[in-house]
């Protein structure tokens, strides 16, 4: 049930500005390309030693995943809620994965993979920035999606167990 951005074709798609391009392959000291991924994906920043893409989306939502290549350290995705200024969750390279000594590292499935953020009830988040303060961020396959709590799929399960027991009783 995601919606899933994998940038394989077209300009940048809608909802991303700032400072970052699509590309593909790998450019010695400007950008690699997430382990295994020959598609096209998304590099921050274009030009430069830093730079931002910020992604609204048209809605609050509870998750968010990338494939997220080469970590490092000075890579940050950061959550935002409504007009806040501050985002209310961000996270490095180096937070997500345990062995530092694979940051940055282009080829080892350690510091490439893909990363699934899930938010408590009620903490939802409409836009996110990715800021590279160095060469580079690169990820792709980009999915956001509302995960139901787990009291509304036991009522659904319930619901649907109760009609399941009416129309056996129907049938009789």
């Amino acid at each position: 049930g995601a919606s899933v951005v994998n940038f394989n074709s077209g300009p940048t798609p809608a909802g991303y500005s700032g400072n970052g391009w699509l590309v593909t392959g790998s450019s010695s000291g400007v950008y690699a390309a997430p382990a295994g991924d020959t598609t096209r994906y998304l590099s921050v920043p274009a030009q430069g030693g830093r730079g931002t893409i910020t992604r609204v989306l048209g809605g609050a939502y509870d998750y968010f995943g990338l494939y997220w290549g080469s970590m490092d350290a000075y890579n940050t995705l950061a959550f935002y809620s409504g007009s806040a200024t501050t985002p209310f969750f961000s996270v490095t390279g180096s937070q997500v994965i345990a062995a530092l000594n694979l940051l940055g590292n282009q080829t080892n499935p350690g510091s490439n993979r893909y990363v699934d953020f899930f938010f408590a009830p009620g903490q939802s988040f409409d836009r996110i920035d990715f800021t590279s303060n160095g060469y580079a961020f690169e990820s792709d396959n980009h999915a956001v999606a509302n995960v139901p709590e787990p009291a509304t799929l036991a009522l659904l399960g319930l619901g649907l167990l109760g009609a399941g027991i009416a129309r056996r009783s129907l049938r009789r």
